[in-house]
């Protein structure tokens, strides 16, 4: 017979249903719309579970190290480059070597855009604000910089206090920062 079908399926069905079958990864901003997270709060509370969830090292062992880190390098007047903390403090998921540029994008508020960039700098502004992250390079803060803005939602979800954020009056739609690395 003419080959034009195969079990009822024509040729050109078969076609469309492998190349949608081809599935490309979803974006942050369609998981955060399927997962109904349009808040600051939501999407820094779903990224800190994603980091504690799916990296070997603890978030709170790993967080600590980096911010200490960090605050040495401030106080020797030097700047570290993310490459350089990649080599220094391992990150793995599953045994396997991850780098920290995306480990940094858990700490952004944004729902797309340069994440890992707004992240590494909400983190540097939040716990260590003696440095200032500049296009992959965290250096110490001069007089010249604008001064630190702590991420207030940020602070209170790595502090465990989630939890009084309804309390504080803090649960209405906070405006993103306008970091960008």
């Amino acid at each position: 017979h003419g080959g034009s079908s195969h079990f009822g399926v024509s040729r050109t069905q078969r076609a469309a249903h492998s190349v949608s079958s081809c599935t490309m990864p979803r974006s942050y901003a369609k998981i955060c719309r399927d997962k109904g997270v349009d808040t600051v709060e939501g999407r820094l509370a779903m990224n800190l579970a994603h980091l504690g969830q799916n990296f070997d090292q603890p978030l709170r062992e790993l967080h600590a190290t980096l911010v200490a880190a960090l605050r040495a390098a401030a106080a020797d007047g030097r700047a570290v480059k993310v490459t350089e903390l990649n080599q220094t403090h391992s990150l793995t998921r599953n045994g396997k070597n991850r780098n920290l540029k995306h480990w940094f994008a858990g700490f952004s508020d944004l729902a797309k855009g340069e994440r890992q960039g707004h992240g590494a700098a909400a983190f540097a502004d939040t716990f260590a604000p003696q440095v200032i992250y500049e296009r992959g390079v965290f250096r110490p803060r001069n007089e010249q910089d604008a001064q630190a803005e702590p991420h207030r939602v940020l602070l209170q979800l790595c502090e465990g206090a989630g939890d009084s954020a309804q309390q504080e009056g803090l649960d209405e739609e906070v405006p993103p920062t306008k970091r960008h690395g």
